[in-house]
């Protein structure tokens, strides 16, 4: 863990760093670069005042990058300025004509803004580049738009497609879970959402929709442990009543006395409208996490003393330890504050769901203390991305991905 705690201090330290020097007398102010990057690194800290206000200084300096533009696209689009946003994320494209990372944030704006047609044209043009390095944020985006308008069997196909470039996509196989139950395949539903909590083991409502199912059809021991880890992850959500509910059957023995046709429990993280973008997984070193191809390998998965197994495409597999010689660790950077109490605030009601949050206070010598809350590292980017996704459900941070060296 040492290299995670020295990433703690890096961004900091380099904008602390580079702050100093142009401070100097004599010096030279900051080249656009130096500006950029600093301002990538407060977008990621989620300090969006600071970022805007750097990344127009680098804009300044240089007016047709289109990283700049596409980046000050991105800041304006957290601040929630929806028509600053898309001049900038159209100046990147000007610039840049095959900028998919650009044309994926302009889609996710379309989206928001229910122009679905706008979206889905510019989700394409992100997919037409052969060299675009994340097709599967775009993809599953793509599934998003098909899905809102209707059509599920082609929103499936955008879905498949995403896993199969990227097979530890949870939210994708959740996705596809979702649709197939929605279609009336309540076997390949069972088993997409099966394949979910494989690579997203905290993903609860995937593990609700897993037991109902497996309910269902008769395998009580998948039921059981799947509706058991939704109590525990989520104890006091709706879908954890539900499942004690079944728990009570199973343990009663009253599986006759079940509707055949269970009534489906709210569902309030993944089964919202929520286009991913590439930069959640792009911060602060604005580069994409690359796809973790599982090894092919027998499954170990631990011992649970108090619940029985999970089903073998249930398990979770161990993830690989390595990726072309390198370590990895992927942090879900929920916010960075400046007031304790609301940092407190906020560690609560992630801690109240269930999260497992780290605090990180960075010093500075020129301001009061930054107080950066995070949850836990893990080892796999598609575990990180389903713990994001539970976080855009409970609160209204605007959580990143950081991907870190994990060990020496």
């Amino acid at each position: 863990m040492s290299a995670v705690k020295c990433h703690r201090f890096f961004w900091c330290m380099l904008i602390l760093a580079c702050a100093g020097c142009a401070g100097m007398k004599g010096q030279p102010s900051l080249t656009a670069d130096q500006l950029r990057k600093m301002g990538e690194s407060y977008l990621a800290a989620g300090d969006y005042g600071q970022a805007l206000t750097l990344l127009t200084q680098a804009e300044a300096k240089r007016p047709n990058d289109p990283v700049i533009q596409y980046d000050l696209g991105l800041a304006y689009d957290q601040r929630g300025m929806a028509s600053e946003a898309l001049v900038h994320l159209q100046n990147a494209l000007t610039l840049k004509p095959d900028y998919s990372d650009a044309y994926n944030a302009l889609g996710r704006h379309y989206a928001r803004q229910n122009q679905l047609d706008s979206a889905q044209e510019a989700f394409e043009k992100a997919l037409s580049n052969p060299f675009y390095s994340s097709p599967h944020l775009a993809l599953f985006n793509l599934g998003l738009v098909y899905e809102k308008k209707g059509n599920r069997e082609e929103a499936l196909k955008q879905y498949e497609e995403a896993v199969r470039l990227q097979p530890a996509y949870g939210i994708a196989y959740f996705r596809i879970g979702q649709n197939t139950e929605e279609l009336g395949r309540e076997d390949d539903a069972r088993r997409a959402y099966g394949k979910a909590i494989q690579y997203s083991p905290e993903m609860t409502e995937a593990h609700f929709r897993y037991g109902v199912l497996s309910y269902n059809a008769g395998e009580w021991e998948p039921a059981q442990y799947s509706l058991n880890r939704v109590v525990k992850l989520e104890p006091y959500s709706p879908m954890a009543d539900e499942a004690r509910k079944y728990l009570a059957r199973m343990q009663s023995g009253g599986a006759g006395s079940s509707p055949k046709t269970p009534e489906r429990a709210p569902s309030r993280k993944s089964s919202h409208f929520q286009p991913v973008g590439d930069q959640e997984l792009k911060r602060p070193q604005v580069q994409a996490v690359e796809s973790e191809k599982l090894p092919a390998e027998q499954e170990q998965p631990a011992a649970r003393p108090s619940l029985p197994e999970a089903p073998q495409e249930a398990r979770p597999r161990p993830q690989p330890s390595s990726h072309e010689g390198k370590q990895w660790a992927y942090i879900v950077q929920v916010a960075s504050y400046r007031s304790k109490k609301n940092m407190e605030e906020a560690k609560k009601k992630l801690e109240a769901k269930g999260f497992d949050v780290v605090v990180k206070e960075v010093d500075s010598k020129s301001s009061e203390s930054l107080f950066v809350l995070q949850l836990k590292p893990v080892d796999d980017a598609a575990k990180a991305e389903a713990m994001l996704e539970g976080i855009q459900g409970v609160t209204d941070l605007k959580p990143i991905i950081l991907k870190v060296s994990a060990g020496k």
